[in-house]
Parts: C-alpha cells; structure tokens; sequence
C-alpha cells in the first residue's frame, strides 16, 4: 500500500526528483497521508506541482498531518491541491490552515474543497 510505496521513494537517496502531477484519488490514499507527508518532509518529491487527494478518505486527523507537513516545509512547488470529496469537516479543515505558514505553499494557485464533508 501507500505505507510500502512511500517508504521505498524515503528511503531512495534521490527519492522522485521527476515527479510533477500525483493522483491518488477516487481510493483509500487517505489511510496513507501519513507515509505521503513523510516523502514531503523529506523533499523527495522537490518538482511536485500537483496533488490530487479528491475522495480519497481523507480523514480530520490525516488533514491535520499534512498541514504540518506543510508548515515545516515549504512546497514552492505545489500549484494545485485538490481535497476535495474527503470525510473530514471544518475542524480538521481548520487544523490544516492552522499549521500553515505564509511561506508554505507560496505558489498555490488552486486549493479544491468541494462536497463530502462530514456534519
């Protein structure tokens, strides 16, 4: 799964320098966020530009997560995160901002939320 994938691009020394456009949607990525953000804290993936994560299961606590990953590394990166269709509500939205420095994701141009939430 998501844990063995990422574990291996961690532990590569040069982990995905090529890699631009991931889509993990539409399945159970969400149960993995936490493997996913440990490639993002460790820069392997340094040309990522956008991330699909749209109905994916992702949960308060995996947005909480990747908000920190966030929030210690910069991604100048990334230009297109897509969140949306995922279980979480608006407080593990709000764990995610919270984290989020100014110079976290400077070049973000689309962030998409859309339908899914949990009440």
């Amino acid at each position: 799964g998501m844990d063995a994938f990422f574990g291996s691009v961690c532990a590569s020394e040069e982990g995905w320098p090529s890699l631009h456009y991931m889509e993990l949607a539409e399945g159970r990525a969400g149960d993995g966020i936490a493997a996913l953000s440990q490639s993002l804290r460790l820069e392997k993936m340094p040309h990522i530009s956008d991330i699909e994560l749209s109905s994916c299961r992702l949960t308060n606590e995996g947005m909480r997560v990747l908000g920190e990953v966030f929030g210690e590394k910069a991604t100048p990166s990334l230009t297109e995160l897509d969140l949306s269709g995922n279980p979480f509500n608006e407080e593990g939205l709000s764990w995610f901002l919270e984290a989020l420095q100014p110079e976290s994701l400077p070049n973000l141009k689309r962030l998409a939320l859309q339908g899914g939430w949990a009440a």
